[in-house]
């Protein structure tokens, strides 16, 4: 075969391959959309921006998409006036973390706290969303939240992500010193953290 001949089919098989990669994803993308869950994230290592599809937690009118890890985590506190999943948009009772997903876990905070996070990480066209602690409370017996980039990675695509985990730690660290900066709360020792759906 000659040299030319062989770069040619080279290049149809390269080209076979990305189309082939492209139609798969897509399919799983809308696969899971079409199932419900619309805020999942499916990190594609081929595209920068995929976070940004990414905005918005859970809301009440998701609702009836509620993937099968997810919870509806009824009432909190005395009378149910607590809520249970804070975001910028607001809150719901819906547990947005889907199970055997890995969450970028910020920090530990009381609800105004958690609100200001929410905002600015939304202002920087991050999503975020908080979730009721039922671990513990605060001093003076308040409510404390767990502030979580609304990124989910699936437990198998967690090793090979380490790129993409790396640029979404920059982008959240430059959110949480400009927090600090201006008097907020900063993020401390945030970390990677698998939710096992309980």
């Amino acid at each position: 075969m000659d040299l030319p001949y062989a770069l040619v089919l080279l290049a149809v098989l390269v080209a076979a391959g990305i189309g082939i990669y492209s139609l798969g994803f897509s399919a799983g993308r809308q696969a899971a959309i079409e199932a419900g869950v619309p805020r999942a994230m499916v990190l594609d290592p081929l595209d920068d921006e995929t976070p940004s599809g990414n905005r918005g937690a859970a809301r009440e009118s998701d609702a009836q998409g509620v993937p099968a890890g997810n919870q509806d985590t009824g009432n909190a506190g005395e009378g149910g006036s607590t809520p249970v999943v804070l975001t910028a948009s607001g809150t719901s009772r819906i547990d947005p973390r889907l199970a055997e997903h890995n969450y970028y876990r910020l920090t530990r905070v009381f609800e105004e706290d958690a609100r200001l996070v929410l905002a600015a990480l939304d202002d920087a066209g991050l999503g975020g969303f908080a979730v009721l602690d039922r671990s513990g409370r605060g001093r003076n017996n308040r409510s404390l939240y767990v502030v979580y980039l609304d990124v989910a990675i699936a437990g198998g695509a967690f090793a090979s992500s380490s790129d993409e985990r790396r640029r979404l730690q920059r982008l959240v660290g430059a959110v949480g010193d400009d927090l600090k900066a201006a008097g907020g709360p900063g993020f401390v020792e945030p970390i990677w953290e698998r939710y096992n759906g309980s």
